[in-house]
């Protein structure tokens, strides 16, 4: 999804001349504030009926038929959980054994050495090596082992690239980014247990 979109429109190609169209899927009157607890779930009475053509999710509520884009759906869910976790100062750490290495240049490296203590918040803590490069001891426990290492690459590019934007519009960038990358793709199947 790109980050200017918003996760309550869907782009709807009409199946006959493949113009893409923007259309609500629903209005959101209140939008959730930036680290704010959101309320109930308007999902929470929804019944699960579906996929579609494993890019959107069927749902019926209060007698209305929804119709969800799966990826900006679960990337909004994941967004929310992420800034939650970071609200509340509770993103639980997992230690590595053995330190990884991201490959680094000589400018990122000082970067990150500057923002140490941004980068510990996301729940990286991290040791600036001799030749660049930089050691990761800790880690997310929300990150699958796999996404570690570009994790870490895409948040020390992000520094770089947003070195003077303020703490909370980096954080507001980097878990949009981070929730993008983790959520659910067009294409992927899913039942109605994963749904849930």
């Amino acid at each position: 999804m790109n980050a200017g979109m918003d996760p309550t429109v869907s782009l709807v190609r009409s199946p006959r001349d493949d113009t893409r169209i923007e259309k609500p899927i629903i209005e959101v009157k209140d939008k959730i504030a930036l680290f704010q607890e959101p309320k109930v779930s308007i999902f929470a009475q929804a019944k699960y009926l579906g996929q579609y053509s494993n890019c959107y999710l069927i749902l019926e509520k209060d007698s209305e038929l929804w119709i969800l884009d799966q990826h900006a759906f679960h990337e909004r869910i994941l967004f929310e959980e992420y800034s939650i976790e970071y609200a509340k100062n509770s993103i639980v750490k997992q230690n590595l054994l053995t330190p990884l290495i991201v490959s680094s240049t000589a400018k990122i490296s000082a970067i990150a050495s500057e923002h140490k203590d941004k980068i510990a918040e996301l729940g990286f803590e991290i040791e600036i090596l001799t030749n660049s490069n930089i050691a990761l001891h800790t880690y997310p426990a929300f990150l699958s082992i796999q996404k570690i290492i570009p994790t870490a690459e895409e948040l020390l590019q992000k520094i770089l690239e947003n070195e003077f934007v303020d703490k909370t519009q980096f954080y507001h960038l980097f878990y949009s980014t981070l929730a993008c990358h983790n959520a659910v793709r067009a294409g992927d199947p899913l039942n109605a247990e994963l749904v849930q």
